[in-house]
């Protein structure tokens, strides 16, 4: 035995390189500078325990798949430039946001915008302060028209510019081309209070206010605010006023219901077994589908009262009688039909079963409530429908399409899914109190404030006309004004609330 040890260690002695080399790899259990390298398994990548050498993790990434080694590229800034200062050391030149508020990332993603013409997504940040109450949303253009860190670097309704994507002269802009900002003005708990659309870069700092997460959709992306309203963005923008011909929108979020109930109008008298006739009573109404496949809540119809004299969603057939001759029609026309926001798919027309009233003076004994489905319209274009089905065997009820217990969401700080749903939390009370739009323009009608020319999809031509319109609120009324011109100071008021 001592002769073969002995003969073994001469062999090794012989052979030095022998008892300095060993096989490393494959690189199988990642990298490892916690020991020195000579206590490190054959499969670790090994560096110095300071991080000094080039081996460094800093400067290699192991490939999964063949266990190669791969020097990294590093790192480099973005969109900006280096700015070295004196004591201070290298910083950002100019920044990627639209102005400097002392933002904090909240959420770095990834945001597949439709405005991105590789089809591929970009890097988005969700920024906001809590102290001051800002938000926005900032992404990387990768458009071949993003030349400059400037046109790189978008926040959210930057693109908001006077006489490109809007008009402060709607009497010269007339025409949707020029309206490409569809924002609906959403209130901000700034402190001083804030109704804001992002028009302006103070305005655009207070767009997600609140929010630390946003939640995104195949077209929507939503952010939760809760020191604002909680609102819906297409995901589209441009990336300046003048470059790119994007249409943006910015809806608040909720499943808001139409604005007006349809215009009912009664067939021509005639005889024979019809199933409308004289004194049919009922209330109707209207709501939206979206392509999400959710329904709005209904329009909520109107007993008479001392303001709505006639009702509201509210229709008598013909002449309440007890005469054996009553007339009876054929059929009742629907007028009017409100066409939903942007991303409707489809409008549900509504009413309740009727009650045959033989006098003007009868109790109204059916509920406003008690709305049941007529039937389907699959478009967000049509606003006329004729109503053959006066038998109220006819009428689906579906509690599941048809609810009146819709809330808006609650404002939030945080947004997520879970088990096929939205789920918010750290919340606070919604501060949404009413919808307000124009509805008509025109009043050559009759009864009156029954034109609708303003009806229409939001990219209609007809919808900008050259009137402008907005609403005051002072502590004894409200107003709507219109206008030819918006440099013209205060308009007429058209309406008061």
């Amino acid at each position: 035995m001592d002769g073969g040890l002995m003969a073994f260690l001469n062999d090794q002695q012989g052979n030095t390189e022998a008892l300095h080399e060993t096989t490393r790899g494959p690189w199988v259990d990642g990298y490892n500078s916690a020991v020195e390298s000579f206590m490190a398994g054959v499969t670790h990548i090994v560096g110095e325990t300071d991080g000094s050498d080039a081996n460094s993790s800093r400067d290699v990434v192991l490939d999964p798949f063949t266990g190669a080694v791969i020097r990294r590229n590093g790192c480099v800034i973005q969109n900006d430039t280096l700015l070295s200062l004196p004591g201070v050391g290298k910083s950002e030149n100019t920044g990627i946001l639209e102005n400097k508020w002392s933002a904090k990332a909240r959420k770095v993603f990834a945001l597949d915008s439709p405005s991105l013409s590789d089809g591929l997504p970009t890097t988005a940040i969700l920024y906001g302060n809590d102290t001051t109450k800002r938000g926005t949303i900032y992404l990387s253009s990768t458009n071949s028209g993003a030349t400059t860190n400037a046109l790189k670097n978008y926040s959210l309704l930057e693109d908001f510019s006077d006489g490109n994507t809007y008009s402060n002269d709607p009497a010269t802009d007339t025409g949707s081309s020029k309206y490409r900002m569809k924002v609906v003005p959403t209130f901000v708990d700034s402190g001083a209070g804030l109704y804001n659309r992002g028009a302006y870069p103070i305005h655009r700092q207070f767009l997600t206010s609140g929010s630390r997460s946003v939640l995104q959709t195949q077209k929507w992306l939503y952010a939760p605010n809760l020191y604002g309203n909680p609102f819906r963005w297409n995901k589209r923008f441009n990336e300046s006023g003048t470059i790119g011909s994007e249409t943006v929108r910015v809806f608040p979020t909720g499943p808001w219901s139409p604005l007006f109930p349809p215009r009912l109008e009664d067939a021509s008298t005639t005889t024979g077994n019809n199933t409308w006739v004289d004194g049919d009573t009922f209330f109707y109404s209207v709501l939206f589908q979206f392509e999400d496949g959710s329904y709005s809540a209904p329009f909520i119809p109107r007993q008479i009262n001392s303001t709505l004299t006639n009702g509201l969603g509210y229709h008598t057939v013909g002449t309440p009688t007890s005469s054996s001759s009553a007339h009876s029609y054929a059929y009742v026309d629907w007028n009017d039909i409100p066409i939903g926001p942007y991303g409707t798919i489809a409008r549900v027309l509504l009413r309740t079963p009727k009650q045959t009233r033989t006098s003007a003076s009868d109790l109204v004994t059916v509920t406003p409530l008690d709305l049941r489905i007529i039937t389907i319209i699959n478009n967000n274009r049509d606003t006329f429908y004729r109503d053959f089905a006066g038998d109220d065997n006819a009428l689906i009820e579906d509690t599941d399409v048809v609810r009146i217990d819709h809330v808006l969401p609650r404002r939030a700080r945080y947004i997520g899914t879970g088990d096929q749903r939205a789920v918010v939390s750290y919340t606070l009370p919604n501060q949404s109190a009413i919808m307000l739009a124009p509805l008509n323009e025109t009043d050559t009608v009759s009864p009156p404030n029954y034109a609708y020319d303003h009806n229409l999809n939001d990219d209609s031509d007809a919808l900008y006309t050259a009137n402008a319109y907005y609403f005051r609120i002072l502590y004894s009324d409200w107003f709507f004004y219109a206008g030819s011109s918006a440099t013209s100071g205060y308009f007429t008021p058209s309406v008061r609330i």
